[in-house]
Protein backbone atom coordinates (compact mmCIF):
# COMPACT_ATOMS: atom_id res chain seq x y z
CA UNK A 1 0.00 0.00 0.00
CA UNK A 2 1.24 3.45 -0.80
CA UNK A 3 1.00 6.24 1.60
CA UNK A 4 0.04 9.64 0.59
CA UNK A 5 2.10 12.56 2.05
CA UNK A 6 1.14 16.21 2.00
CA UNK A 7 5.13 18.34 1.30
CA UNK A 8 5.07 22.28 2.15
CA UNK A 9 7.94 23.78 0.53
CA UNK A 10 10.19 24.78 3.05
CA UNK A 11 9.50 22.34 5.63
CA UNK A 12 11.01 18.63 5.74
CA UNK A 13 8.51 16.19 7.13
CA UNK A 14 9.48 13.01 8.88
CA UNK A 15 13.44 14.27 8.99
CA UNK A 16 16.07 11.67 8.65
CA UNK A 17 19.70 12.02 9.50
CA UNK A 18 21.81 12.81 7.30
CA UNK A 19 25.97 13.55 7.28
CA UNK A 20 26.53 16.91 7.17
CA UNK A 21 28.82 19.66 8.23
CA UNK A 22 27.48 21.71 12.06
CA UNK A 23 28.49 24.88 11.58
CA UNK A 24 29.15 24.65 15.48
CA UNK A 25 30.66 21.11 15.93
CA UNK A 26 33.30 22.36 12.60
CA UNK A 27 32.53 18.53 11.24
CA UNK A 28 30.72 16.70 9.38
CA UNK A 29 28.21 14.83 11.76
CA UNK A 30 24.39 13.00 11.74
CA UNK A 31 21.89 15.77 11.31
CA UNK A 32 18.12 16.17 10.83
CA UNK A 33 17.02 18.54 7.93
CA UNK A 34 14.41 20.63 8.96
CA UNK A 35 13.72 22.67 6.25
CA UNK A 36 14.82 24.83 3.00
CA UNK A 37 15.37 28.57 2.24
CA UNK A 38 16.12 30.13 -0.78
CA UNK A 39 19.55 31.07 -1.00
CA UNK A 40 19.39 32.54 -4.95
CA UNK A 41 18.49 31.31 -8.59
CA UNK A 42 20.22 28.61 -8.09
CA UNK A 43 20.55 26.82 -4.67
CA UNK A 44 18.40 27.07 -1.07
CA UNK A 45 19.63 26.68 2.56
CA UNK A 46 19.33 23.36 4.70
CA UNK A 47 17.95 24.53 8.00
CA UNK A 48 19.36 21.36 10.36
CA UNK A 49 19.51 20.55 13.44
CA UNK A 50 22.57 18.41 14.89
CA UNK A 51 22.52 15.55 17.07
CA UNK A 52 25.96 16.00 18.55
CA UNK A 53 25.28 19.36 19.76
CA UNK A 54 21.38 19.61 19.78
CA UNK A 55 21.92 22.90 17.66
CA UNK A 56 20.10 24.67 14.76
CA UNK A 57 21.84 26.16 11.67
CA UNK A 58 21.75 26.75 8.17
CA UNK A 59 23.94 25.28 5.42
CA UNK A 60 24.51 24.97 1.50
CA UNK A 61 25.45 21.19 0.82
CA UNK A 62 26.01 20.85 -2.98
CA UNK A 63 23.82 17.43 -2.81
CA UNK A 64 20.78 19.16 -1.16
CA UNK A 65 20.61 22.77 -1.90
CA UNK A 66 20.38 22.62 -5.64
CA UNK A 67 16.94 23.50 -6.49
CA UNK A 68 14.41 20.87 -7.61
CA UNK A 69 13.17 20.93 -12.21
CA UNK A 70 9.62 20.81 -11.97
CA UNK A 71 9.29 20.48 -15.66
CA UNK A 72 7.49 23.56 -16.16
CA UNK A 73 9.30 25.68 -19.19
CA UNK A 74 10.48 29.35 -18.06
CA UNK A 75 8.70 32.49 -19.83
CA UNK A 76 9.33 35.74 -19.83
CA UNK A 77 7.45 36.08 -16.02
CA UNK A 78 7.44 32.80 -14.89
CA UNK A 79 10.12 29.97 -14.11
CA UNK A 80 10.17 27.14 -12.68
CA UNK A 81 9.40 26.32 -9.00
CA UNK A 82 11.66 24.32 -6.50
CA UNK A 83 9.79 21.87 -4.72
CA UNK A 84 11.50 21.89 -1.06
CA UNK A 85 11.86 25.89 -0.75
CA UNK A 86 8.96 26.63 -2.98
CA UNK A 87 11.19 29.18 -4.65
CA UNK A 88 10.52 30.74 -8.21
CA UNK A 89 13.96 30.70 -10.52
CA UNK A 90 14.80 30.89 -14.02
CA UNK A 91 12.51 33.39 -15.14
CA UNK A 92 13.87 34.54 -18.80
CA UNK A 93 12.76 38.17 -18.79
CA UNK A 94 10.89 40.19 -22.06
CA UNK A 95 12.97 40.02 -25.08
CA UNK A 96 11.72 43.81 -26.21
CA UNK A 97 11.11 44.51 -29.90
CA UNK A 98 11.57 48.36 -31.02
CA UNK A 99 9.77 51.49 -29.37
CA UNK A 100 6.90 52.72 -32.18
CA UNK A 101 5.46 56.42 -31.52
CA UNK A 102 1.74 56.16 -30.03
CA UNK A 103 1.31 59.40 -31.50
CA UNK A 104 0.16 60.84 -27.73
CA UNK A 105 3.59 61.98 -26.35
CA UNK A 106 4.31 58.25 -25.89
CA UNK A 107 6.08 55.41 -27.57
CA UNK A 108 5.58 51.64 -26.96
CA UNK A 109 7.71 48.30 -27.54
CA UNK A 110 6.26 44.89 -27.16
CA UNK A 111 7.78 41.46 -26.46
CA UNK A 112 9.13 39.34 -29.16
CA UNK A 113 8.17 35.79 -27.55
CA UNK A 114 5.90 34.00 -28.61
CA UNK A 115 2.62 33.66 -26.75
CA UNK A 116 3.99 36.67 -24.83
CA UNK A 117 1.80 39.67 -24.50
CA UNK A 118 4.00 41.43 -22.74
CA UNK A 119 3.88 46.08 -23.56
CA UNK A 120 6.14 48.40 -22.22
CA UNK A 121 4.82 52.13 -22.95
CA UNK A 122 7.11 55.26 -22.06
CA UNK A 123 7.30 59.11 -22.36
CA UNK A 124 8.85 60.33 -25.78
CA UNK A 125 12.33 61.91 -24.81
CA UNK A 126 14.96 64.26 -26.84
CA UNK A 127 15.06 66.16 -29.85
CA UNK A 128 14.27 70.13 -30.05
CA UNK A 129 11.07 72.05 -30.33
CA UNK A 130 10.83 75.20 -32.30
CA UNK A 131 8.45 78.03 -33.02
CA UNK A 132 7.28 75.94 -35.91
CA UNK A 133 7.69 72.01 -35.40
CA UNK A 134 7.20 69.67 -32.63
CA UNK A 135 10.32 67.88 -31.30
CA UNK A 136 11.57 64.55 -32.53
CA UNK A 137 12.10 62.10 -30.28
CA UNK A 138 15.16 60.31 -29.86
CA UNK A 139 14.34 57.03 -29.26
CA UNK A 140 11.15 56.47 -31.51
CA UNK A 141 11.43 59.16 -34.00
CA UNK A 142 8.15 60.10 -33.61
CA UNK A 143 6.86 63.88 -33.18
CA UNK A 144 5.33 64.58 -29.77
CA UNK A 145 4.63 67.89 -27.74
CA UNK A 146 3.66 71.20 -28.10
CA UNK A 147 5.81 73.75 -30.49
CA UNK A 148 8.22 75.84 -28.13
CA UNK A 149 7.06 79.41 -29.21
CA UNK A 150 10.59 81.25 -28.11
CA UNK A 151 12.69 79.25 -30.15
CA UNK A 152 12.83 81.16 -33.35
CA UNK A 153 14.89 81.73 -36.17
CA UNK A 154 15.65 84.98 -36.00
CA UNK A 155 16.61 87.67 -38.28
CA UNK A 156 18.03 91.25 -36.81
CA UNK A 157 17.11 94.35 -37.77
CA UNK A 158 18.75 98.05 -37.45
CA UNK A 159 17.30 100.67 -34.88
CA UNK A 160 15.83 104.05 -36.31
CA UNK A 161 16.18 107.08 -33.66
CA UNK A 162 12.94 109.16 -34.17
CA UNK A 163 12.48 112.89 -34.42
CA UNK A 164 10.28 115.87 -33.48
CA UNK A 165 7.94 114.62 -36.07
CA UNK A 166 8.77 110.93 -37.68
CA UNK A 167 8.70 107.74 -35.69
CA UNK A 168 11.48 105.46 -34.99
CA UNK A 169 12.53 102.43 -33.11
CA UNK A 170 15.06 100.24 -31.43
CA UNK A 171 16.85 97.24 -32.76
CA UNK A 172 14.63 94.80 -33.01
CA UNK A 173 14.15 90.32 -34.22
CA UNK A 174 11.96 88.83 -36.28
CA UNK A 175 11.56 85.11 -37.03
CA UNK A 176 12.04 84.18 -40.38
CA UNK A 177 10.08 80.51 -40.33
CA UNK A 178 6.96 80.71 -42.62
CA UNK A 179 3.98 80.99 -40.33
CA UNK A 180 5.69 83.05 -37.37
CA UNK A 181 5.00 86.25 -37.28
CA UNK A 182 7.48 86.98 -33.68
CA UNK A 183 9.15 89.97 -33.49
CA UNK A 184 10.16 92.65 -30.80
CA UNK A 185 9.95 95.69 -32.51
CA UNK A 186 8.94 98.32 -30.08
CA UNK A 187 7.48 102.06 -32.46
CA UNK A 188 9.19 105.18 -30.77
CA UNK A 189 6.70 108.00 -31.13
CA UNK A 190 7.31 110.86 -33.07
CA UNK A 191 9.20 113.75 -29.72
CA UNK A 192 11.38 116.59 -28.84
CA UNK A 193 15.02 115.62 -28.29
CA UNK A 194 14.86 117.31 -24.42
CA UNK A 195 17.70 119.24 -22.99
CA UNK A 196 16.17 119.55 -19.53
CA UNK A 197 17.39 122.50 -17.08
CA UNK A 198 17.59 122.65 -13.49
CA UNK A 199 15.75 124.98 -11.33
CA UNK A 200 16.81 128.39 -10.58
CA UNK A 201 15.00 129.92 -7.20
CA UNK A 202 14.76 133.34 -6.92
CA UNK A 203 16.74 135.22 -4.80
CA UNK A 204 16.75 138.62 -2.61
CA UNK A 205 18.48 140.47 -5.50
CA UNK A 206 18.11 138.25 -8.82
CA UNK A 207 15.37 136.63 -10.99
CA UNK A 208 14.78 132.76 -11.41
CA UNK A 209 13.23 130.44 -12.80
CA UNK A 210 11.48 126.36 -12.67
CA UNK A 211 13.44 123.59 -13.59
CA UNK A 212 12.34 123.66 -17.86
CA UNK A 213 12.98 121.56 -21.39
CA UNK A 214 13.97 122.75 -24.30
CA UNK A 215 14.32 121.20 -27.80
CA UNK A 216 17.95 120.51 -29.13
CA UNK A 217 16.25 119.92 -32.63
CA UNK A 218 13.53 122.82 -32.87
CA UNK A 219 12.84 126.10 -30.82
CA UNK A 220 10.48 124.37 -28.22
CA UNK A 221 10.65 125.45 -24.50
CA UNK A 222 8.09 125.23 -21.27
CA UNK A 223 10.87 128.00 -19.66
CA UNK A 224 8.73 130.10 -16.94
CA UNK A 225 10.48 133.08 -15.01
CA UNK A 226 10.07 133.89 -11.89
CA UNK A 227 10.43 137.42 -10.01
CA UNK A 228 13.46 138.94 -7.94
CA UNK A 229 12.48 139.03 -3.79
CA UNK A 230 13.47 141.56 -1.03
CA UNK A 231 15.10 141.08 2.25
CA UNK A 232 17.24 138.13 3.32
CA UNK A 233 15.44 135.13 5.01
CA UNK A 234 17.88 133.81 7.69
CA UNK A 235 18.14 130.21 8.83
CA UNK A 236 21.29 129.03 11.40
CA UNK A 237 22.91 125.63 10.54
CA UNK A 238 25.16 124.17 13.56
CA UNK A 239 27.99 122.56 11.56
CA UNK A 240 29.38 121.24 15.22
CA UNK A 241 27.71 121.72 18.10
CA UNK A 242 29.70 122.69 21.29
CA UNK A 243 30.91 119.74 24.02
CA UNK A 244 32.04 119.84 27.24
CA UNK A 245 35.57 121.07 26.58
CA UNK A 246 35.58 121.45 22.68
CA UNK A 247 33.93 124.95 21.06
CA UNK A 248 31.51 124.66 18.08
CA UNK A 249 30.43 126.32 14.76
CA UNK A 250 27.70 127.22 12.78
CA UNK A 251 26.36 129.53 9.80
CA UNK A 252 23.50 131.38 8.72
CA UNK A 253 22.24 131.67 5.45
CA UNK A 254 20.06 133.31 3.32
CA UNK A 255 17.66 130.23 2.07
CA UNK A 256 16.65 132.71 -1.04
CA UNK A 257 19.95 133.92 -2.18
CA UNK A 258 23.82 133.71 -1.44
CA UNK A 259 24.30 135.36 1.55
CA UNK A 260 26.16 134.05 4.90
CA UNK A 261 27.74 134.42 7.62
CA UNK A 262 30.19 132.38 10.36
CA UNK A 263 29.12 131.54 14.09
CA UNK A 264 31.55 130.45 17.24
CA UNK A 265 29.54 128.23 19.69
CA UNK A 266 31.69 128.24 23.36
CA UNK A 267 32.28 125.12 24.79
CA UNK A 268 29.87 123.81 27.32
CA UNK A 269 32.27 122.43 30.31
CA UNK A 270 31.36 119.03 32.22
CA UNK A 271 28.12 118.48 34.48
CA UNK A 272 29.85 116.44 36.89
CA UNK A 273 27.90 113.61 38.98
CA UNK A 274 29.97 112.03 42.22
CA UNK A 275 29.82 108.42 43.11
CA UNK A 276 30.98 106.55 46.21
CA UNK A 277 34.02 104.07 46.34
CA UNK A 278 32.94 100.17 46.81
CA UNK A 279 35.59 97.42 47.62
CA UNK A 280 35.71 94.25 45.25
CA UNK A 281 34.68 90.59 46.57
CA UNK A 282 35.14 86.86 45.13
CA UNK A 283 32.18 87.79 43.05
CA UNK A 284 31.41 91.39 42.62
CA UNK A 285 33.66 93.48 40.86
CA UNK A 286 34.41 97.03 42.92
CA UNK A 287 36.29 100.82 42.04
CA UNK A 288 37.60 104.11 43.98
CA UNK A 289 35.41 106.76 44.45
CA UNK A 290 35.17 108.49 40.75
CA UNK A 291 32.81 111.36 38.76
CA UNK A 292 30.82 111.34 35.54
CA UNK A 293 29.83 113.98 33.12
CA UNK A 294 25.85 113.92 32.87
CA UNK A 295 25.68 115.34 29.58
CA UNK A 296 24.12 113.04 26.95
CA UNK A 297 26.87 111.80 24.46
CA UNK A 298 29.58 113.00 26.57
CA UNK A 299 31.71 109.72 28.16
CA UNK A 300 34.29 111.64 30.69
CA UNK A 301 34.88 109.51 33.70
CA UNK A 302 36.98 109.40 36.17
CA UNK A 303 35.64 105.45 36.97
CA UNK A 304 38.90 102.81 37.46
CA UNK A 305 37.29 99.19 38.19
CA UNK A 306 38.59 96.59 40.72
CA UNK A 307 38.44 93.53 39.41
CA UNK A 308 36.59 90.67 41.81
CA UNK A 309 38.85 87.58 42.11
CA UNK A 310 38.72 84.27 43.86
CA UNK A 311 41.54 82.53 45.90
CA UNK A 312 41.52 79.64 43.60
CA UNK A 313 42.24 75.92 44.86
CA UNK A 314 43.08 73.48 42.25
CA UNK A 315 41.40 69.74 42.00
CA UNK A 316 42.19 67.17 39.93
CA UNK A 317 40.52 65.43 37.80
CA UNK A 318 38.28 61.41 37.84
CA UNK A 319 36.76 59.50 35.32
CA UNK A 320 33.15 57.71 35.84
CA UNK A 321 32.85 54.36 36.01
CA UNK A 322 29.69 52.31 35.36
CA UNK A 323 28.75 52.40 39.02
CA UNK A 324 30.71 55.31 40.74
CA UNK A 325 30.44 59.42 39.02
CA UNK A 326 33.25 61.56 38.13
CA UNK A 327 34.28 65.18 37.47
CA UNK A 328 36.56 67.28 35.42
CA UNK A 329 38.96 68.83 36.66
CA UNK A 330 38.04 71.52 38.52
CA UNK A 331 38.79 74.84 41.20
CA UNK A 332 37.26 76.24 44.47
CA UNK A 333 37.76 79.70 46.21
CA UNK A 334 39.02 79.24 49.54
CA UNK A 335 37.18 82.48 50.90
CA UNK A 336 33.58 81.74 49.35
CA UNK A 337 31.26 78.82 47.79
CA UNK A 338 32.60 79.65 44.30
CA UNK A 339 33.73 75.94 42.07
CA UNK A 340 33.80 74.96 38.46
CA UNK A 341 33.34 71.77 39.77
CA UNK A 342 31.13 69.36 37.08
CA UNK A 343 29.66 66.28 37.71
CA UNK A 344 29.75 63.44 35.43
CA UNK A 345 27.58 60.70 36.17
CA UNK A 346 28.12 57.07 36.21
CA UNK A 347 28.56 55.47 32.98
CA UNK A 348 26.00 52.81 33.70
CA UNK A 349 26.68 49.24 32.75
CA UNK A 350 26.60 48.74 28.69
CA UNK A 351 24.71 45.48 28.85
CA UNK A 352 24.94 42.57 26.27
CA UNK A 353 22.08 40.13 26.35
CA UNK A 354 22.02 36.48 25.18
CA UNK A 355 18.52 35.01 25.48
CA UNK A 356 18.65 31.74 27.54
CA UNK A 357 14.96 30.88 27.22
CA UNK A 358 12.44 32.71 25.74
CA UNK A 359 8.95 33.42 27.26
CA UNK A 360 5.95 31.93 26.17
CA UNK A 361 2.38 33.09 27.05
CA UNK A 362 2.34 31.47 30.29
CA UNK A 363 5.78 31.08 31.60
CA UNK A 364 8.93 33.36 32.25
CA UNK A 365 12.04 33.44 30.40
CA UNK A 366 15.81 34.17 31.00
CA UNK A 367 18.69 35.62 29.79
CA UNK A 368 22.72 36.14 30.46
CA UNK A 369 23.91 39.97 30.64
CA UNK A 370 27.54 40.94 30.42
CA UNK A 371 29.05 44.54 31.20
CA UNK A 372 31.32 45.46 27.59
CA UNK A 373 33.09 47.55 30.11
CA UNK A 374 33.31 45.86 33.60
CA UNK A 375 32.94 42.65 34.98
CA UNK A 376 28.92 42.87 35.85
CA UNK A 377 27.21 40.21 34.70
CA UNK A 378 23.27 38.75 35.68
CA UNK A 379 20.87 36.33 34.76
CA UNK A 380 17.25 38.71 34.43
CA UNK A 381 13.84 36.91 34.59
CA UNK A 382 12.07 37.62 31.18
CA UNK A 383 8.22 38.58 32.05
CA UNK A 384 5.49 36.27 30.63
CA UNK A 385 4.20 37.30 27.45
CA UNK A 386 0.38 37.11 28.84
CA UNK A 387 -2.33 35.59 26.17
CA UNK A 388 -2.92 37.37 22.73
CA UNK A 389 -6.84 37.08 23.77
CA UNK A 390 -9.62 36.72 21.26
CA UNK A 391 -13.43 36.92 22.17
CA UNK A 392 -15.79 34.93 21.03
CA UNK A 393 -19.71 35.45 21.88
CA UNK A 394 -21.80 32.86 23.84
CA UNK A 395 -24.87 30.38 21.92
CA UNK A 396 -27.34 29.45 24.01
CA UNK A 397 -27.98 25.97 23.70
CA UNK A 398 -31.82 24.89 22.24
CA UNK A 399 -33.97 21.25 23.17
CA UNK A 400 -31.93 19.25 21.14
CA UNK A 401 -28.81 20.97 20.33
CA UNK A 402 -25.68 22.06 22.84
CA UNK A 403 -24.42 25.90 23.01
CA UNK A 404 -21.71 27.77 25.05
CA UNK A 405 -20.79 30.70 27.03
CA UNK A 406 -18.95 33.56 25.92
CA UNK A 407 -15.02 32.40 25.70
CA UNK A 408 -11.80 33.51 24.76
CA UNK A 409 -8.86 31.87 23.45
CA UNK A 410 -5.00 32.82 22.73
CA UNK A 411 -3.65 33.45 19.41
CA UNK A 412 -0.37 32.27 20.28
CA UNK A 413 -1.08 28.86 22.52
CA UNK A 414 -3.87 26.11 22.78
CA UNK A 415 -5.78 28.01 26.12
CA UNK A 416 -9.71 28.15 25.75
CA UNK A 417 -11.93 29.10 28.57
CA UNK A 418 -14.49 27.19 26.01
CA UNK A 419 -17.59 25.44 28.27
CA UNK A 420 -19.96 23.65 26.75
CA UNK A 421 -23.66 23.90 27.66
CA UNK A 422 -25.86 20.85 27.48
CA UNK A 423 -28.96 20.31 25.33
CA UNK A 424 -31.76 21.34 27.37
CA UNK A 425 -34.04 19.16 25.96
CA UNK A 426 -38.59 19.39 25.68
CA UNK A 427 -40.02 20.71 28.19
CA UNK A 428 -42.95 18.51 27.83
CA UNK A 429 -46.85 19.89 29.29
CA UNK A 430 -49.57 16.95 29.84
CA UNK A 431 -53.18 17.65 28.47
CA UNK A 432 -55.97 15.48 29.34
CA UNK A 433 -57.63 13.22 26.70
CA UNK A 434 -61.33 14.60 25.31
CA UNK A 435 -64.21 12.36 23.81
CA UNK A 436 -65.49 13.76 20.35
CA UNK A 437 -68.96 15.11 20.62
CA UNK A 438 -72.04 15.13 17.20
CA UNK A 439 -71.21 18.85 17.52
CA UNK A 440 -67.76 18.42 17.13
CA UNK A 441 -67.62 16.20 14.55
CA UNK A 442 -69.66 18.44 12.65
CA UNK A 443 -67.96 21.10 13.23
CA UNK A 444 -64.49 19.20 11.62
CA UNK A 445 -66.49 18.05 9.04
CA UNK A 446 -67.35 22.29 7.95
CA UNK A 447 -63.84 22.46 8.52
CA UNK A 448 -62.61 19.48 5.87
CA UNK A 449 -65.88 20.09 3.18
CA UNK A 450 -67.58 22.79 1.90
CA UNK A 451 -71.13 21.66 2.08
CA UNK A 452 -73.90 22.39 4.09
CA UNK A 453 -74.49 21.66 7.95
CA UNK A 454 -78.01 20.47 7.06
CA UNK A 455 -76.58 18.42 3.97
CA UNK A 456 -73.38 17.32 5.97
CA UNK A 457 -75.50 15.71 8.83
CA UNK A 458 -78.11 13.89 6.59
CA UNK A 459 -74.96 12.25 4.91
CA UNK A 460 -73.94 11.10 8.01
CA UNK A 461 -77.13 9.30 9.13
CA UNK A 462 -76.72 7.86 5.27
CA UNK A 463 -80.16 9.30 4.41
CA UNK A 464 -81.50 10.64 1.15
CA UNK A 465 -80.86 14.16 0.28
CA UNK A 466 -84.73 14.95 -0.46
CA UNK A 467 -84.23 16.99 -3.35
CA UNK A 468 -81.08 19.08 -2.01
CA UNK A 469 -79.67 20.85 -5.38
CA UNK A 470 -75.98 20.25 -4.66
CA UNK A 471 -76.17 16.20 -4.27
CA UNK A 472 -78.55 15.07 -7.25
CA UNK A 473 -76.14 12.22 -8.18
CA UNK A 474 -76.54 9.01 -6.09
CA UNK A 475 -72.90 7.83 -7.35
CA UNK A 476 -71.40 10.96 -5.72
CA UNK A 477 -73.59 11.59 -2.52
CA UNK A 478 -72.54 7.70 -2.24
CA UNK A 479 -68.88 8.77 -2.52
CA UNK A 480 -69.55 11.29 0.08
CA UNK A 481 -70.83 8.99 2.62
CA UNK A 482 -68.02 6.25 2.32
CA UNK A 483 -65.67 9.17 2.94
CA UNK A 484 -67.10 10.39 5.82
CA UNK A 485 -67.79 7.23 7.38
CA UNK A 486 -63.92 6.30 6.84
CA UNK A 487 -63.22 10.02 8.80
CA UNK A 488 -65.24 9.96 11.21
CA UNK A 489 -66.49 7.05 13.33
CA UNK A 490 -70.60 7.54 13.34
Amino acid sequence: MLAMVCLIPGIALNAKAESLYCRYCDKFTDCEILGYEKFDSSFHTLHIKCKSCSKENDIIDARYSEHTDDGKTPTCTTGKTCALCGAEYGILGHDWGAWRPNDDGTHTRRCTRRNCDGVDTANCTGGTATCSAKAVCVVCGGKYGERNPNNHDLVHHDAKAPTCTEIGWDAYDTCSRSGCNYTTYVELPAQHDFVYHQAKPATCKEKGWDAYRTCSRCDYTDYVELPALKNHDLKQYVTKAPTCTEIGFAFVRCWRCDYYASQVLPALNHDLKQYAAKAPTCTEKGWNAYETCSRSGCDYTTYVELPAQHDLVQHAAKAPTCTDIGWDAYDTCSRCDYTTYVERPALKHDLRQRVIKAPTCTQMGWAYETCSRCDYSATPLLPALNHDLVQHDAQAPTCTKPGWSAYETCKNCDYTTYAELPALNHDLVQHDAQAPTCTARLERLRNLFPLRLYHLCRAARAEPCSGESRCKSPHLYGNRLERLRNLLPL
